[in-house]
């Protein structure tokens, strides 16, 4: 795998400015519903379909048959590096084109902001603006 050099600019997170939010004190109009009402809804429709949900919303066709494994290369290079994400971003990009779909790729939220940066930074016929960045938790156990 070939490291690909980001030659722009990754923008400080820090210098964003945020507006305060209005408190709102808005009365439920649900509130006093059937119970019966409440306890189906959650029920038959689950708002949060979770990463298999989101990944059967998103794949179109029949199952593709058994899955494999596949080692891949490893960038020896700090995962924070604006270059390894850059890399990392080009060569997914790389490998996906073959199956003519979008990749979807999940990140925390530091790596998340410096994959968007670069990005939305790209050129508007790059492989880089098929990439659909997914801003996900990661949980120690």
């Amino acid at each position: 795998m070939a490291i690909r050099v980001y030659n722009g600019q990754c923008e400080d997170a820090s210098r964003l400015l945020f507006k305060e939010l209005k408190n709102l004190n808005v009365k439920d109009s649900t509130a006093n519903l059937d119970l019966l009402w409440k306890l189906t809804l959650s029920l038959l429709r689950n708002l949060k379909p979770g990463w298999n949900g989101m990944m059967q919303s998103v794949y179109i066709g029949t199952h593709p048959g058994q899955s494999t494994i596949m080692l891949l290369p490893v960038i020896e290079m700090d995962a924070t590096d604006i270059t390894c994400i850059y890399s990392t971003l080009s060569f997914i990009c790389d490998q996906v084109s073959r199956y003519e779909v979008s990749p979807i790729v999940t990140f925390d939220q530091p790596l998340y902001w410096k994959a968007l940066t670069i990005t939305q930074k790209e050129a508007e016929d790059s492989k880089l603006k098929s990439v659909v960045l997914i801003l996900g938790v990661y949980t120690h156990t």
